[in-house]
C-alpha cells in the first residue's frame, strides 16, 4: 500500500528529502508545508502555512487522514515541539521531540551534556552576563570562538582572531541582539583547527547508524573568509576521515551522545548531525607570535594530517578533583558563572570516565595519534550536507524513517554508492547579510549526473524567482571528487540571476 507523506520545510535539504522519498516504491502522494518551487514538482505545496505554525500543521494533518507520516526537517519546528504535538494527537512523525532537539537548540545545554558525560569537545565557559563575558575576553587565549546559545540559522558562531574582534562580536551578540533572544546566553570556547568532518547518523533512541562522511564550507568567501553562513557547499566523502577515526568517533562520541540523551530523559529518534574536528596529538610543539597585539599560539613542525592547527588536548569534562557536581549542569537554570581570569585551555577539570560502557570494537585501534572533538550538534539533517549524502544512499528512505520511529534500526544495513558527490550553492548577493529577493532565475540544460536542489526559490507571475539567501544547489556525482566538483561548477554556469554569488573553491584540496 502506498503511503502519503507530509514534509515540513522549504530549503535545499527538504528538496533533497522529497527527491529521495519520491524514489521509494512505498511512497504515494507527498504534501509540503510550505515547500518551494523545486519541491512543487514532487509534492502538493501549501505555502499559506509556515513551518513554525504548529497548530495549523496539526490541523492540516487532521484534515488529511491519508497522511501516513509527517517528516519534520528544519530546526525551528523541532525545537518548538512539532513532533510532540503530532505525537500527542496520535499522528506519526519523524524527528526528535523538543527535549531531544535541545541538543541543537541550546549550545549551553549541549556543551554541559558533553561535560557531564565525558564526550570530547573544545574547552569552554558559558555566560549570561555581558560584563562578565567581556572581562573573560581580556585574558582568554586568542583566537577564540563565541557562540550564541540558541538557534541562529547556522550563523550564530563567530571565530575571532583578535581580542578586539572578539569583544566587538560579543557586544553585537549580547548587547546589539544580532541574533535576537538566541544571544541572551553565549558559549566562549577554545579555538580548534585541524580538519572538519560532518557525520550524520540515524537514531532510534538506542541504535546509532552513521551515514557516509561529508564536509561543508560555512564561510561566505573563498579561502574560508567572510561571515559564517548556513553553508556554501559540501562534498562527500571527506577522504581524510579514516576507518580508525570513524571507529573512535562511534565509540567515543556517537554512541555516548545517544546514551547520554536517553539517560537525561531525552530519547532521540531521528537524525543527529555530528560536526567534528580531527586534530593531531603527536609531537606537538608551539611557538608564540603576535597578531594585532595579541599573543597567539601556533604549532611548529610537520602535521601528518596535512594542515597546521591550533588545539588543546584539555577537555572541560567533569567536576573539580573528580568529585560529582553539586548540581546537574544539564538542568541548571543558569549557565556557570566563569572566572574572567581563568583561560580556556587550563581547565581544573579532569576528564572523567564515561558512565556508559563503550562496546569493545572488533577492530584493532592503534595508539591514538589524533584527537576527535565535537564542534557542534544538529538535531536534523544538515543543509547542504543532505544534498550530497542522500544521492549516495541506496536504501529506501521511508524504510529507514520507519525503523527510527519504531525502534528497529538495528535491523537496517545502510548501502551506499561509491561515486563521490559535490554540491555548490548559489546565493543571493549580500548573503548572509541583507539581500534582495524576487530576482528572475534562468536555468539552462544540465548534464547527466547533475541534480538541482532548490532552496530559496518561488514562482511569481509564472516565473522562477529567488526568495531566500541560499537559492540553488548544484549537486554532481563523478568517478572522483575532482570529477564531481568539475561537473558541478560546469553546470553552475547554466544558472543565471542578478547578484548571484558562489564560492569557487568548494572541495579544493590543500594544494590547489
Amino acid at each position: 500500500m502506498k503511503r502519503n507523506i507530509l514534509l515540513i520545510g522549504s530549503g535545499g535539504r527538504e528538496h533533497a528529502i522529497a527527491w529521495k522519498l519520491a524514489q521509494s516504491s512505498r511512497v504515494g502522494k507527498m504534501y509540503a508545508i510550505p515547500g518551494n518551487a523545486g519541491i512543487a514538482g514532487l509534492a502538493e505545496c501549501h505555502s499559506e502555512i509556515g513551518a513554525t505554525e504548529l497548530d495549523k500543521i496539526v490541523a492540516f494533518v487532521a484534515a488529511h487522514p491519508d497522511i501516513y507520516m509527517t517528516v519534520v526537517a528544519p530546526d525551528d519546528p523541532l525545537a518548538l515541539g512539532l513532533v510532540d504535538k503530532l505525537n500527542a494527537a496520535g499522528y506519526r512523525a519523524f524527528g526528535p521531540t523538543a527535549r531531544a532537539a535541545e541538543i541543537e537548540a541550546s549550545k549551553v545545554f549541549s556543551k554541559n551534556l558533553m561535560q557531564k558525560y565525558g564526550i570530547p569537545t573544545a574547552a569552554y565557559e558559558t555566560f549570561s552576563d555581558y560584563e562578565t563575558a567581556d572581562a573573560y575576553l581580556d585574558t582568554c587565549p586568542i583566537p577564540v570562538v563565541i557562540k550564541a546559545d540558541g538557534l541562529a540559522l547556522g550563523k550564530g558562531v563567530l571565530i575571532c582572531t583578535t581580542r578586539d574582534e572578539a569583544k566587538q562580536g560579543l557586544s553585537e551578540i549580547m548587547q546589539g541582539n544580532a541574533f535576537g533572544t538566541a544571544g541572551q546566553r553565549v558559549v566562549i570556547e577554545e579555538f580548534l583547527t585541524g580538519f572538519e568532518v560532518s557525520v550524520l547518523a540515524f537514531c532510534d533512541g538506542e541504535t546509532v547508524v552513521p551515514m557516509v562522511s561529508s564536509q561543508d564550507h560555512k564561510r561566505a568567501l573563498d579561502g574560508d573568509r567572510g561571515l559564517n553562513t548556513g553553508g556554501m557547499g559540501t562534498f562527500s566523502p571527506q577522504t581524510r576521515y579514516t576507518d580508525n577515526m570513524s571507529i573512535r568517533a562511534y565509540d567515543e562520541i556517537f554512541l555516548p551522545t545517544v546514551r547520554a540523551l536517553k539517560a537525561e530523559g531525552r530519547e532521540f529518534k531521528g537524525v543527529i548531525y555530528f560536526g567534528l574536528m580531527v586534530g593531531e596529538t603527536k609531537n606537538e610543539k608551539r611557538k608564540t607570535k603576535n597578531v594585532g597585539g595579541d599573543s597567539v599560539q601556533d604549532f611548529v613542525g610537520g602535521d601528518p594530517l596535512g594542515a597546521p592547527y591550533l588545539t588543546s588536548n584539555v577537555c572541560f569534562s567533569g567536576a573539580p578533583n573528580g568529585s560529582p557536581p553539586t548540581e546537574n549542569p544539564i538542568t541548571s537554570p543558569e549557565p556557570r558563572t566563569s572566572n574572567p581570569k581563568s583561560p580556556i585551555p587550563h581547565s581544573p577539570f579532569p576528564i572523567p570516565h564515561s558512565p556508559f560502557p563503550i562496546p569493545h570494537s572488533p577492530f584493532p585501534i592503534p595508539h591514538p595519534q589524533f584527537t576527535i572533538k565535537v564542534l557542534e550538534y544538529n538535531a536534523r539533517f544538515g543543509d547542504p550536507e543532505t544534498q550530497v549524502i542522500l544521492p549516495r544512499l541506496n536504501n529506501d528512505l521511508l524504510d529507514v524513517f520507519d525503523a527510527c520511529i519504531d525502534g528497529t534500526l538495528d535491523k537496517v544495513t545502510l548501502s551506499w554508492k561509491e561515486r563521490p558527490c559535490v554540491c555548490v550553492v548559489a546565493v543571493s548577493g549580500g548573503y548572509p547579510l541583507a539581500y534582495e529577493k524576487g530576482k528572475e532565475i534562468s536555468i539552462g540544460e544540465l548534464d547527466d549526473g547533475v541534480t538541482l536542489f532548490h532552496a530559496g526559490t518561488a514562482f511569481k507571475d509564472g516565473k522562477l524567482v529567488s526568495s531566500g539567501g541560499r537559492v540553488l544547489g548544484v549537486t554532481a556525482t563523478g568517478e572522483t571528487l575532482e570529477a564531481a566538483r568539475d561537473k558541478a561548477y560546469k553546470n553552475l554556469g547554466q544558472i543565471k540571476f542578478e547578484g548571484m554569488h558562489y564560492r569557487k573553491d568548494i572541495c579544493k584540496t590543500n594544494n590547489e
